[in-house]
């Protein structure tokens, strides 16, 4: 994450997502921010920052599959990362998950069965809960 305080100075560091969280209709990614500001080391625990579902148009350039239902469409900026002169740069990259549905497509019976759930109540804090359980298998 880049950005600049508010006297000027600039702030270069990463951000690790550890859960997600919601207060109201927001959803929030809860992590740890750890990076450089005024030449000093610096590491916040516990930062919110704001998150959502990104809108079918964020995917646009990959066409959806006819009867599929959305699981995620994600959007990851170019990267620019330098690590002790190793230096590796991506362009934009959309990926879209989706799930079939359909005889002998278990998987994708199970993903929309869960999408669906998802879309009932509240989002987010199904939404939540779901993301937090899937940072629980990765991590």
């Amino acid at each position: 994450m880049t950005g600049t305080a508010k006297n000027g100075k600039k702030f270069n560091g990463t951000y690790t997502i550890k859960r997600f969280t919601h207060r109201g209709s927001k959803l929030y990614a809860v992590g740890t921010l750890k990076g450089r500001l005024k030449g000093r080391r610096v590491t916040k625990n516990n930062v919110r920052i704001p998150a959502s579902l990104a809108r079918p148009a964020s995917a646009a350039q990959i066409p959806p599959t006819p009867n599929a239902c959305q699981i995620l469409n994600l959007t990851l900026q170019p990267i620019d990362l330098n690590l002790l002169g190793l230096r590796l740069r991506t362009s934009r990259i959309d990926l879209r998950l989706e799930g079939v549905p359909g005889a002998g497509n278990l998987l994708g019976n199970l993903l929309c069965a869960v999408a669906n759930l998802l879309n009932q109540g509240n989002i987010n804090n199904g939404l939540a809960n779901l993301l937090n359980r899937i940072l629980g298998l990765l991590g």
